[in-house]
């Protein structure tokens, strides 16, 4: 048996699933085989629809010719499945939208606005609707719905395959996050091209026969988390980077030989402009307002207002750090 190995999507033709189980866990099945345990409710035939309320008018995203009547038979679904929620203050006498959906099926319901019920219906859990009582108003509906086990246990699996195709379905329903059933009123084929296996449903079969185990996640899932740690992984090492330069820069400190060089310069600037006897103790004559009022007159104090750079002039106590100690090499 080949080593090459399906890619995941999320529904297989009956045809695509016999390669997914053979060729990713090597195992021989046949298209016979899946039919058998569909009929024995080990495994979950689906099929692509979309419609609305009264009728359906697409399998397998294919138009049908002929037009499909249906009935919403039940509707259950929880607070939580409700994605656009506006209608609790709802006053207008417009039929009042809800979405519904998962990753697999998307229903839009119209409530009745008319309706006593509809604005405590997201007050319960659940709610259970008959199509014959309101507050349903119109649905319309896309994407894999379930076909009953029963529908194909009626057929010969031979003369199933050899005829391609099942008919008189009664009805076709959803039951995950949410529950639905329709009812197909009119006569209606099926052809097993159109049937699909959900990926879910795929891998319940496989772990019901223990061919996978239930800590088992979906190769795309594994993927999409591998990019996301890959991702991460190169984010924080971006930031670790960053991080670490930040820290060296605090903590690279002058050296003692360019601190003394700066210094001096600056006790230099001060003797060329104010002496000898200011450059030794630039304190006082630098205004401290917690210090004697005759420092606001000081030299530097004045040269820097003058000037308009008061606001560059550290204090008194730096200055003098900054010179004492620096003995300045003049020439005579």
């Amino acid at each position: 048996m080949t080593n090459s190995r399906v890619l995941p999507k999320p529904a297989y033709s009956l045809d695509d699933a016999v390669k997914y189980i053979s060729q990713n866990h090597n195992i021989d099945i046949s298209k016979k085989d899946l039919i058998e345990y569909i009929q024995n409710e080990e495994l979950q035939a689906s099929i692509y629809v979309c419609g609305n309320v009264d009728s359906l008018y697409s399998i397998n995203k294919k138009s049908i010719g002929n037009k499909i009547s249906t009935s919403i038979i039940r509707l259950i679904v929880s607070e939580t499945n409700i994605c656009n929620r506006q209608f609790r203050n709802y006053s207008t006498d417009a039929p009042i939208p809800l979405e519904i959906h998962n990753d697999y099926f998307f229903l839009s319901v119209y409530i009745d606005a008319d309706s006593e019920d509809y604005r405590n219906l997201l007050t319960y859990q659940k709610f259970w609707h008959n199509q014959k009582s309101k507050p349903l108003k119109l649905a319309e509906f896309s994407g894999y719905m379930h076909i009953y086990p029963y529908e194909f246990s009626s057929y010969n699996v031979d003369e199933l395959l050899e005829k391609n195709y099942i008919s008189d379905i009664n009805s076709i329903f959803f039951n995950d996050s949410f529950s639905i059933q329709i009812e197909i009123k009119d006569h209606i084929k099926i052809q097993l091209n159109d049937i699909v296996i959900l990926h879910n449903n795929l891998i319940k079969f496989l772990e019901m026969f223990s061919i996978i185990d239930s800590s088992y996640s979906h190769p795309e899932e594994i993927k999409k988390l591998t990019d996301k740690i890959k991702e991460l992984e190169k984010e924080i090492l971006s930031k670790d980077k960053t991080i670490e330069e930040l820290s060296s820069q605090k903590s690279k400190k002058p050296s003692p030989a360019s601190d003394n060089k700066k210094n001096a310069f600056i006790k230099s600037l001060l003797y060329i402009h104010y002496g000898e006897k200011i450059a030794e103790n630039p304190r006082p004559h630098v205004h401290d307002p917690n210090s004697s009022p005759i420092s606001a007159n000081g030299a530097i104090q004045r040269s820097f207002d003058e000037n308009g750079l008061s606001k560059h002039l550290p204090t008194g106590k730096t200055l003098l750090n900054w010179v004492k100690g620096i003995e300045l090499d003049i020439k005579e």
